[in-house]
């Protein structure tokens, strides 16, 4: 039974590692992903010192992770990351430009 148990934990884990994964939400500390059906919540706060599953409602196992493994995970994560940030910025502008617009027209 360990092995197989070894077995699942290290398919999940190269999975998320290479970035086989779908992001369904993308939070300020946290992304839910699913592999295969399967939901996960990462913790991704700390950026690449930390890319880890945590305890939550999705996780039916958690997923440990090398150093070295973390370091791979996020700079897949982190693309995604990257580009939904820019997205919640630039929205943010633009309703911080017709706020503005609003206040100039008094």
């Amino acid at each position: 039974m360990k092995t197989k148990i070894k077995e699942v934990h290290d398919y999940f884990k190269q999975k998320l590692i290479r970035g086989d994964y779908e992001i369904i939400e993308i939070k300020e500390r946290t992304v839910l992903i699913t592999i295969d059906g399967y939901k996960f919540s990462l913790w991704v706060a700390n950026e690449d010192f930390s890319f880890e599953t945590y305890s939550g409602d999705f996780n039916f196992m958690a997923i440990t992770l090398d150093k070295e493994e973390v370091i791979k995970g996020w700079s897949v994560i982190k693309k995604h990351l990257d580009k939904h940030y820019q997205e919640v910025t630039l929205q943010n502008k633009k309703i911080q430009f017709e706020q503005l617009k609003k206040e100039l027209s008094l």
